[in-house]
């Protein structure tokens, strides 16, 4: 859970717009994913994809960096 959040919190101030996650499961509904139709999906996808994204080493960066 504790990753998941800070993965979450990362992409945010990073200004990703979605995360697949593949798979239903209550597990992640409980983390607050929810599901979407694929229609749904490949706007969103293909509009995510348009935007520059976070390029090489994803290393942790301190709370007051974010």
């Amino acid at each position: 859970k504790v990753a998941l959040a800070t993965l979450c919190k990362r992409l945010k101030a990073w200004k990703f717009d979605l995360i697949d996650c593949q798979v239903t499961t209550p597990h992640m509904l409980r983390m607050g994913a929810y599901e979407i139709s694929r229609k749904t999906f490949l706007k969103r996808l293909r509009s995510a994809v348009q935007h520059p994204t976070h390029h090489g080493s994803w290393q942790h960066e301190s709370p007051a960096s974010t």
